[in-house]
């Protein structure tokens, strides 16, 4: 069963079903037309990074060895869009971190460098039109199953990933946060990030996107090699445009 749905028929049994039909409604309008704002973020590692006095969490770097645990991760917790990205973030090699709590792989955390082919980096690399330098990376699809989400898990992931990331000798880490997910903004906010850019975008039919005088279109398994994300189609805007640190 489809997970948007069945979290439908949780709000129905919880909150009845005019609660429900809103929900559906704003879902459905969504797939026509949906305006965003999102904030490019960046966040130096020349600061201390601060641990808290209780470590509670393991993080590894992954590996083919952790393929199939991460699998399981987001078949369980994770929207079908998500899992299809994944299936790209392992077929391109995509570096990233795990958290572990108790032995149990509780998030997870993804990122590419410039060394990644412009080809198959991630998508968003050339949507925000990033330039990344040899010490930087761009961070993506940071995420904590619900249950473990408070109680300083997130906070402590993301340090013990920038302690990890500053031992390789980066500096710089880019990164996307929805204004809406406040939650995600505080987050960013009490770790050093500072956001760079604000950007607006309008999808259309859930198909196109308009952004800062670009057009985007939805991609597809069949026709690309990023079929969790969109690509260009065409540009107005100038190519001097690149954002860089």
């Amino acid at each position: 069963m489809n997970k948007n749905f069945q979290k439908l028929i949780a709000l129905y049994k919880q909150r009845g079903f005019k609660k429900a039909l809103e929900k559906l409604l704003r879902f459905t309008i969504s797939k026509i037309y949906l305006k965003k704002e999102e904030l490019l973020l960046v966040k130096s590692l020349h600061e201390e990074i601060k641990f808290s006095k209780e470590n509670k969490l393991q993080i590894q770097s992954i590996t083919e060895q952790h393929a199939s645990i991460i699998r399981q991760f987001y078949e369980k917790y994770r929207e079908t869009m998500d899992s299809l990205a994944l299936i790209y973030y392992l077929k391109y090699n995509y570096k990233g971190f795990i958290a572990f709590f108790n032995n149990e792989m509780i998030g997870c955390w993804w990122w590419v460098n410039n060394k990644i082919d412009l080809a198959i980096t991630h998508p968003c690399v050339l949507r925000f039109a990033l330039n990344l330098k040899e010490d930087e990376v761009y961070g993506f699809d940071y995420f904590i199953a619900p249950q473990y989400r408070g109680h300083g898990n997130a906070v402590e992931f993301l340090s013990l990933i920038h302690n990890e990331l500053k031992k390789l000798e980066y500096t710089r880490i880019w990164g996307l946060v929805v204004t809406d997910n406040t939650p995600a903004k505080w987050l960013y906010n009490i770790t050093g990030y500072k956001v760079i850019k604000r950007i607006i975008r309008h999808e259309l039919f859930s198909i196109f996107l308009f952004q800062d005088k670009k057009v985007f279109i939805k991609n597809t398994r069949w026709n690309t090699k990023h079929s969790f994300d969109h690509r260009l189609l065409f540009s107005l805007k100038s190519k001097k445009g690149s954002i860089t640190s």
